[in-house]
């Protein structure tokens, strides 16, 4: 116990020590405690991932190649797409592609492995950075969550350099996505220069655009009234999509106008899976909820009314309870 415990203090400082050498960039004082000092690596091998950890969050490559040169294989003792993202959220372009290098070699297709959120090769907020990752991203799933969080971000210096600079990997998912996260902005500018970037940079891929109806329901979400408008002269309606889900997010968010248009257009509403999912929303106002029963043709059955009482009750749905009790739900 007494032996365990000294390997246990023996391998936290020298651990410590070799951290806060790598964090003051003292490459020549963490050489000699790593080559002369260290000569038990069984302890402190199983450090060597907090090491690592600190050598890339602080850029100290000079750190990661000593460790190599004693014949660690960083890769095989760290989980690689960690290493890459704390060198991208921290900036260090250059200290990415150095493991993006030796991870090449590491790897049976020759491509370096990134995980499945790219959102860190963004939140630094470094272009080269962003540029690094569409370049060598293997596949669209990876570029379509780093151009997300850009979106996300309001980093246009970013989402204008892949539109301009890489428009041939522009798809009908990325179109959708893009527009889906402008709809979320407070204002609809980036919606709609979005719309003029694609005309101009990949006309073939926006003409076969398909417009449908879960745009809409973002628009309807967050109370985008003229987006809405634009939207919905797009989608064939010869197709007979359903809009309920459209004008529940519209009554939701308590956009009358909408909902009126939706209805004197006559499109595809199923006014039973309507009022089931609006018992369950609260702060929808009465006159939604009135002119949607007035509108639907329903008869007041309490065979469908009468179970919506208790999810309305649940979710604080003042005026729904209020609309079920004035037409004697009991």
């Amino acid at each position: 116990n007494k032996q365990s415990r000294w390997g246990s203090c023996y391998k936290n400082d020298k651990t410590q020590m070799l951290k806060i050498l790598i964090q003051k960039q003292r490459n020549d004082l963490f050489d000699w405690v790593f080559e002369q000092k260290i000569t038990n690596y069984d302890v402190i091998g199983e450090s060597l991932r907090d090491i690592i950890s600190c050598s890339v969050s602080n850029g100290n490559v000079h750190a990661l190649v000593s460790i190599i040169d004693k014949g660690f294989n960083i890769c095989d003792l760290h989980e690689y797409r960690s290493l890459q993202s704390i060198a991208a959220s921290t900036g260090f372009y250059h200290l990415l592609k150095f493991l993006n290098r030796i991870g090449c070699r590491n790897t049976c297709d020759g491509n370096s492995y990134y995980g499945n959120n790219n959102s860190h090769y963004v939140t630094y907020g470094n272009l080269k950075i962003f540029k690094y990752c569409i370049k060598t991203s293997p596949n669209e799933d990876l570029i379509y969550n780093a151009l997300k969080t850009a979106i996300v971000l309001d980093n246009a210096k970013m989402y204008n350099y892949f539109f301009d600079q890489h428009s041939d990997k522009i798809t009908s998912s990325i179109i959708s996505m893009t527009l889906s996260k402008s709809l979320e902005k407070k204002k609809n500018d980036l919606f709609y220069s979005l719309i003029e970037k694609f005309k101009k940079v990949c006309p073939l891929v926006f003409d076969k655009y398909n417009w449908n109806t879960s745009l809409l329901e973002i628009a309807c979400r967050y109370g985008k009234i003229e987006p809405f408008y634009f939207i919905i002269i797009l989608i064939d309606k010869a197709k007979m999509p359903s809009f309920t889900n459209c004008i529940f997010e519209a009554a939701s968010s308590n956009l009358l106008e909408i909902c009126k248009y939706l209805v004197d257009n006559k499109y595809n509403i199923n006014y039973v899976d309507l009022f089931k999912k609006l018992s369950k929303v609260p702060n929808v106002s009465s006159e939604v909820i009135s002119f949607l029963f007035n509108s639907s043709g329903l008869e007041f059955d309490k065979s469908l009314f009468l179970p919506l009482l208790s999810p309305a009750i649940r979710s604080s749905n003042v005026n729904f309870v209020e609309f079920l009790v004035e037409r004697s739900i009991f």
